[in-house]
């Protein structure tokens, strides 16, 4: 009986010697497999990626066709179909509250980033078609429903009920208003469906009439708020619906230009940031990030006065060196260089986020490719795309639940936007040299990447010489 059990006891720890070899063998290589996907699919594919984009793309130097743009929209458009459906039908935006801008503003704003993204990709693919057999409105037909449903979605206007009342499609309340004006124009254009034309036409009129009645030209946003880059959208909204109604509101578009001039735009004659909307008084002075909104959309409306502010505003606010180039949150000798706040994102060293991000957007409508191409070039090697067609960086600084596509949407639009017609090209020489920060940034992903790779391929090495 003993030598029995003897026996049993030592064949158990011949059993455990063998599995604990066999582990001892096996995590090396698991953790060599870990290693070389992470070198892979977080620093080699998205240095690779974007170095190829970068070397070949035009459209990032010119109003060309941007094969960037038109990868990463077919990519984007199955994902934002599924969130914008699911996120209709969920009805969690009636639970929102009122003050949480990123569940409230985010899942709207994005919708209607990617429908103004999928218009200019559609009008660019009909100019050339050569790089596509199927066009973007259809590739992208359902999430182009989807979107425009989520905008005019009645769940998802709880927010501005509750600061409007019943009443908030027919009091001020800019934004929104502004948002679903635009949701309804892209749809149409896209899709020629005139289904929400009599909404349109009701905004429209009573947008134009209350703007004209107001007393400086302004409305507010929500109460006690107003943002004129926001009026200026909303102007653009009903310049482009006029010619799809067969309206008229060109004579309120020329009045509502006293909201944007005198006492209103300070030493700099750029609009401010907010304004207070009963007296005609800037509330808060000239900043980056505004001045991008508005200097992509104030052409479109006054084409003078707007490209005369974009020229204002990289005069005072450009702000370039060997490492990086972009706008500044404040004019060149005023305001702070470290700084933050919800709409300017971080300040760094003067250099505004928001204000360079949406800087792309002016530059492209203002046809100012010397200053759009290093805003664009960093633009890519910053979104990080991985293998999976994600953008790494804007999901990162997205609402995971509400609003999880925000920042992918926020740049198909800068990379996608056109210069405003009858705008000719900025002055200045043009050259396509590439800021120190693409370089940099390539450079730390093939270092991490490299050494995780070569890490990763010595332990399965070690694990097949076994």
């Amino acid at each position: 009986t003993g030598l029995l059990i003897s026996s049993k006891s030592k064949g158990r720890d011949v059993e455990a010697f063998q599995m604990s070899r066999n582990k001892r063998k096996t995590l090396p290589a698991l953790w060599g497999g870990i290693l070389l996907f992470l070198g892979y699919w977080f620093f080699l594919f998205p240095m690779g990626s974007t170095m190829v984009y970068i070397a070949t793309d035009e459209g990032l130097a010119s109003s060309g066709r941007s094969s960037v743009a038109f990868a990463w929209h077919q990519k984007l458009s199955g994902r934002y179909e599924s969130y914008a459906e699911n996120r209709v039908k969920s009805g969690v935006a009636a639970d929102i509250p009122y003050y949480n801008i990123s569940g409230t503003e985010w899942p709207l704003f994005g919708s209607v980033f990617y429908l103004w993204s999928t218009v200019e990709l559609q009008k660019t693919w009909e100019a050339d078609p050569s790089g596509s057999a199927v066009s973007p409105k259809e590739y992208a037909a359902g999430a182009i429903e989807a979107a425009t449903a989520l905008v005019l979605d009645p769940i998802h206007a709880t927010w501005v009920k509750k600061h409007w009342g019943e009443d908030y499609m027919n009091r001020e309340n800019v934004f929104y208003r502004m948002l679903v004006m635009s949701a309804i124009i892209a749809h149409h254009e896209l899709t020629g469906s005139e289904k929400h034309f009599d909404l349109l036409r009701e905004q429209t009129v009573s947008f134009s009439a209350e703007l004209d009645a107001s007393p400086h030209g302004l409305l507010d946003d929500y109460p006690h708020q107003c943002f004129p880059g926001d009026v200026l959208a909303a102007l653009a909204a009903i310049q482009r619906a006029d010619r799809i109604l067969a309206t008229n509101h060109s004579k309120e578009r020329s009045r509502a230009i006293r909201g944007f001039e005198g006492a209103l735009v300070g030493p700099l004659e750029l609009p401010p940031y907010a304004a207070n909307a009963r007296t005609g008084r800037p509330f808060d002075p000239s900043r980056g990030c505004s001045n991008s909104y508005q200097c992509t959309f104030g052409p479109e409306v006054w084409l003078e006065r707007g490209t005369g502010w974009y020229r204002t505003y990289v005069e005072h606010f450009w702000q370039q060196n060997a490492l990086v180039a972009g706008f500044r949150e404040f004019p060149h000798g005023f305001g702070e260089e470290w700084y933050f706040d919800v709409d300017a994102g971080p300040v760094i060293n003067g250099l505004g986020s928001a204000a360079s991000a949406f800087g792309l957007a002016a530059a492209r409508s203002n046809n100012d490719y010397a200053r759009a191409y290093p805003l664009a070039t960093q633009m890519v090697v910053a979104s990080w795309p991985l293998p999976n067609g994600a953008l790494l960086v804007p999901r990162l600084i997205s609402d995971r639940k509400h609003a999880p596509h925000l920042g992918e949407a926020s740049i198909l639009f800068q990379l996608s936007r056109q210069p405003i017609a009858g705008i000719d090209a900025a002055s200045g020489t043009f050259n396509t040299r590439l800021p120190g920060s693409v370089w940099l940034t390539w450079l730390a992903q093939l270092a991490i990447g490299g050494w995780l790779v070569w890490r990763g391929s010595l332990r399965w090495k070690r694990f097949f010489s076994q």
